[in-house]
């Protein structure tokens, strides 16, 4: 799991924009699809946090200069919860999502991550996530408008789809051959219980047939 947030991160912020090194402290930054800034890895500031000048972690006020790793780290996870519930509510309209393996979740996580209220647009990635269609995937892809909402302001996001595409199915091929390798044990393990009891029996038989000849 933390190999999956820490590619969402660099998804996110990889050039660590508005980190100040000389304070190790982080400033909001122009967020590409407009509106308020952003800080970090992709805390995306409400009108009254902007305003205040601050982000709000557990309640409480902390102002942009006190904003470190370790703040910006637990705002991620902060707001990487509020998604999963966004999410898990989303998927429940249509599924289960306890029937969802944990990649699925986590991809399902960060549309809502990324995309907010936005993701809720996405009733076909939902349709298909919970009957197991496999192509549900390829439902994950998406853009914003830099500006109106007109053709040629459209920014694709299919770099930032892609790689999480590749992590899916990367973590899917790693999972299935643990799967099967766990399948070959059990089943190697059944054959030499088998065999031991067959030779147990056997030893019994011949033991059996020494006492009667003797």
């Amino acid at each position: 799991m933390s190999d999956f947030f820490d590619l969402v991160k660099q998804l996110e912020n990889s050039s660590r924009v508005g980190y100040d090194p000389n304070t190790m402290t982080w400033k909001p930054h122009t967020s590409p699809e407009s509106g308020t800034d952003t800080i970090a890895w992709g805390h995306k500031l409400s009108k009254e946090e902007q305003k205040g000048g601050y982000v709000l972690l557990n309640g409480k006020q902390i102002s942009f200069d006190k904003v470190n790793d370790k703040v910006a780290n637990k705002l991620f996870e902060q707001d990487w919860n509020k998604s999963t519930e966004e999410a898990k509510s989303f998927i429940s309209a249509k599924g289960d999502w306890n029937n969802l393996s944990e990649s699925k979740k986590l991809i399902t996580t960060e549309l809502f991550f990324n995309m907010g209220n936005r993701a809720k647009v996405y009733t076909g990635y939902r349709d298909k996530v919970v009957n197991n269609d496999p192509g549900f995937i390829q439902e994950i892809n998406r853009g914003f408008y830099k500006g109106e909402r007109k053709p040629e302001n459209f920014q694709s996001l299919t770099t930032r789809t892609n790689k999480l595409k590749a992590w899916y199915n990367a973590t899917e091929k790693q999972q299935m051959q643990a799967q099967q390798k766990e399948i070959i044990a059990n089943e190697s393990m059944k054959y030499n219980q088998e065999k031991y009891m067959k030779n147990n029996q056997f030893e019994q038989i011949h033991n059996d047939i020494n006492k009667v000849f003797k």
